[in-house]
């Protein structure tokens, strides 16, 4: 082929590219403006209700107590041409709620969910990326998000809430917890739970009881973690900071029944009495 040959080829080939190029921001500006679609749903699901779960792409979720023995979704989903698909139905005396984008979607494709659940029921939530919030429940609950923030308030049954990047927040948990993050700080507030964990490979971890616990369990690879208890009780206390300091201002006692284990590879240990 000729030199001049050579340069007609690349020169097709770079316009074919172009073109391209071209025609995939297109439709990524169509779906992001003219195409994009919001609609709001409300299913119900009378009881009895055994379980609910939930599977979901991503998207915010929120699931709260139902005044009546029913499992009531409202949703309210975007996306550009299409929408995603949240999908409730029962198998026997469990709910299911299934929630997914469409297999090929241009711009934004997300949900926000309510769930009312009777209580007692046990939770489980599985989504891909999003914030997960739990209040008010009293039966298990399970809330595992890829990426987002999980939050939960006022749980009275165990709970077991992970994320694979973002912080864990929770007040006042009385049942037996254990808290994960791959990426992120946890907090815990009024807590009154006798058995809690917590681990994150990178971030702080934070908590403070109402009531004094049995068995506390805290780590992270790189952050401070801080534990506050109600004064009086004496503790048998492994302390590992690493290479940051550590101050045990509580009454240790190595035969104790209470025990709290804080470790962290890069950062400063605290177990105090709180006020």
């Amino acid at each position: 082929m000729t030199a001049r040959g050579q340069r007609a080829v690349a020169l097709f080939c770079g316009l074919g590219l172009a073109l391209l190029f071209a025609a995939i921001a297109a439709v990524q500006v169509a779906g992001w403006t003219i195409g994009a679609v919001e609609r709001t749903t409300s299913q119900k699901l009378p009881g009895p209700i055994d379980q609910l779960v939930v599977e979901a792409d991503g998207g915010d979720i929120t699931i709260v107590p139902s005044l009546a023995d029913v499992v009531r979704i409202n949703s309210t989903v975007k996306g550009s041409i299409h929408t995603p698909e949240p999908h409730a139905f029962r198998e026997g005396n469990t709910v299911h709620l299934n929630g997914k984008c469409p297999d090929i979607s241009f711009g934004p494709c997300r949900a926000r969910i309510m769930i009312y659940v009777p209580q007692g029921t046990p939770v489980e939530v599985h989504s891909g990326s999003g914030d997960l919030t739990a209040s008010g429940l009293t039966g298990r609950v399970d809330l595992d998000t890829g990426s987002g923030d999980v939050n939960a308030t006022g749980l009275t049954g165990a709970a077991n809430l992970q994320t694979g990047s973002g912080d864990i927040n929770v007040r006042g948990l009385t049942g037996t917890t254990k808290l994960q993050s791959g990426s992120g700080d946890i907090s815990g507030e009024d807590l009154g739970g006798s058995v809690i964990s917590a681990d994150t490979s990178s971030g702080d971890v934070d908590f403070a009881f109402r009531w004094s616990p049995t068995v506390v369990e805290a780590s992270t690879a790189s952050g401070d973690v801080n534990i506050a208890v109600p004064s009086g009780d004496a503790y048998r206390v492994d302390a590992d900071p690493g290479s940051g300091d550590q101050q045990i201002d509580v009454k240790t006692d190595p035969s104790a029944d209470r025990t709290i284990t804080a470790s962290t590879s890069s950062g400063d240990v605290t177990v105090a009495y709180g006020n």
